[in-house]
């Protein structure tokens, strides 16, 4: 309440009861960024629970490229420009347009599901197929052969997922998996890996 006994607007997303008041503060202005400010708000609440879930559907388990990458990212900014009604005359960046919604790119999405599946995987029982195969990865990078016949294949190594967790993190899979095993317990989680690195 205002010494005038006026309402302030931002406080209360009210209308002051006396008119004139209101349009000498600049009250119709005010009132339109308030709208607008809760309405965006709404709508970026909107687009994280029903159109990011989509888009990224099951990116976790398999090898996103680089030009998926930027095909997703480009499809991110656009809603994000939308819901803040950005045009691209007014020449705004995309750094300026994150800073403005709060989200975060697509690829530390991703990223921050790839290292929640590793962690997952790495403490399920050791009979479990996927976990063995992990396992076996963990070892190969660490120079333990499965048996002395053991030879990779002839050619250029195609990018793994495997490879992708370790670009992301810029950790090698044992230290991974050592920080996966016990996360919860007394070590480090893999999601503390996005922000030391």
């Amino acid at each position: 309440m205002s010494p005038t006994g006026a309402t302030d607007v931002c406080d209360s997303g009210q209308c002051p009861a006396d008119p004139a008041m209101w349009r000498a503060q600049g009250g119709p202005k005010m009132w339109q960024w308030f709208f607008h400010r809760k309405f965006n708000t709404a709508k970026i609440r909107v687009y994280q629970t029903l159109v990011l879930p989509v888009l990224l559907y099951a990116c976790e388990t398999c090898t996103v490229l680089f030009a998926d990458t930027n095909r997703l990212e480009a499809f991110h900014m656009k809603c994000q420009r939308q819901i803040m009604k950005i045009r691209w005359q007014d020449h705004t960046r995309n750094t300026e347009v994150a800073l403005l919604t709060g989200l975060c790119p697509v690829l530390d999405l991703v990223t921050r599901r790839r290292n929640a599946v590793f962690g997952h995987i790495a403490r399920l029982s050791e009979d479990t197929p996927a976990h063995q195969a992990l396992r076996c990865h963990v070892d190969l990078s660490l120079g333990r052969l499965p048996d002395q016949g053991w030879r990779c294949r002839p050619g250029r190594p195609s990018n793994r997922w495997i490879d992708q967790v370790r670009g992301a993190t810029n950790t090698p899979p044992a230290d991974l998996w050592r920080r996966s095993i016990t996360r919860g317990h007394s070590g480090a989680t893999l999601r503390s890996l996005l922000t030391t690195h």
